[in-house]
């Protein structure tokens, strides 16, 4: 069985972040998602509540073969080996990213060469947002309307039930969903 890690803090869960495990399903026969504590910066939601963003999202995915999980401090290799998973799947959406994580590739194949990085490459819809970018739409005007198509609709749920303001909802059948694989 090829499973692989999926590693990453998801503050919030994109549309990009499903692509990536619909992606790797189609790939792989198991994904384990690990979702990270933020060290340098105060995160909108706690782990708990992304791990749930996850459960909401992935719904009826995958036939029970992706785990979502808590992840300490770890070494992202480490946490790989640990969950029985001989690959870290990422997704790239530029070329600066790629040289970034190809570095960090090479650190993880000298700390443990058992494990080894895929990259998948998104298309321009999905490579052009970041968790980090929709978090910067958060209260700004229109932000409601702006998020929903970059997120899964339980994540927009999520997102907007914690940052709501006396704004206009949008259903969730507005949001940037990707369709199980």
């Amino acid at each position: 069985m090829r499973s692989v890690l999926v590693h990453g803090t998801f503050d919030p869960v994109t549309s990009g972040h499903m692509w990536l495990v619909s992606t790797g399903l189609q790939l792989f026969d198991r994904i384990v998602v690990a979702v990270a504590p933020i060290m340098n910066r105060e995160p909108m939601f706690t782990v708990d509540e992304r791990i749930k963003m996850w459960h909401d999202s992935l719904h009826g995915w995958g036939d029970g073969r992706v785990e979502v999980i808590a992840a300490g401090d770890e070494f992202e290799g480490q946490l790989a080996k640990e969950h029985g998973c001989g690959f870290v799947l990422a997704g790239v959406r530029s070329m600066a990213e790629y040289m970034e994580r190809s570095v960090w590739q090479r650190v993880v194949r000298d700390l443990d060469s058992a494990v080894q990085s895929v990259y998948l490459f998104p298309d321009e819809r999905i490579a052009a947002i970041s968790a980090s970018k929709v978090r910067a739409l958060v209260g700004t005007d229109g932000w409601v309307e702006n998020v929903s198509r970059y997120l899964q609709p339980a994540a927009y749920e999520a997102l907007y039930w914690k940052f709501r303001r006396p704004e206009r909802a949008i259903s969730s059948s507005s949001c940037g969903e990707v369709s199980s694989p």
